[in-house]
């Protein structure tokens, strides 16, 4: 009679078992399988990646081909010219970071082919100020001291939800 109660109590768990598999096979394919309203192509991060370029600062639109662009930090307009944009396929990465007094920033990476023309666009600017642009608004001014090239941190007065804003919108599945 014991051996018939456990034989009993066993064949119960292995149904209750393959009920239970059955039952996430089904979850599973109705998810992600055809006809599910759970479609892979579409991407997480429906926002459209932000544009990152880079811009010699002039004094005045005097220079051809100036344009003056927001500078939200300091509540005031820059004059820009040389105006080098980066594609989006030129960014390999896009991290959050905190800068050299631990306020938020953004890494971001190149491929080396964008590096290398960074690094050369940047020789040319040594001694002069540059604009990091996102999005059409300035979020750093700095004087170029030396070439950049495929790694660098833009700082500047962030939020950490900017930050994140950020680096979400360079996410990968956008490419």
């Amino acid at each position: 009679m014991t051996n018939t109660r456990v034989g009993v109590e066993l064949a119960i768990l292995l149904l209750i078992g393959l009920g239970c598999g059955w039952l996430a096979m089904q979850l599973f394919s109705a998810s992600s399988g055809p006809g599910s309203t759970v479609d892979p192509q579409i991407p997480a991060n429906p926002q459209p990646l932000s544009s990152i370029s880079i811009a010699r600062v002039v004094d005045s639109g005097v220079d051809a081909g100036a344009s003056q662009l927001p500078y939200p930090a300091k509540v005031r307009v820059e004059w820009v010219i040389d105006r080098w944009n980066l594609e989006p396929s030129d960014i390999e990465a896009a991290t959050a970071t905190r800068d050299d007094v631990g306020s938020p920033a953004l890494a971001v990476t190149l491929t080396k082919t964008a590096g290398d023309q960074m690094g050369e666009y940047s020789r040319r600017m040594i001694g002069q100020r540059m604009a990091m642009i996102i999005d059409d608004q300035i979020v750093v001014l700095a004087v170029v001291n030396d070439a950049v090239f495929t790694k660098f941190v833009i700082s500047g007065n962030f939020s950490d939800r900017e930050i994140t804003d950020l680096v979400r919108s360079f996410d990968r599945p956008h490419r």
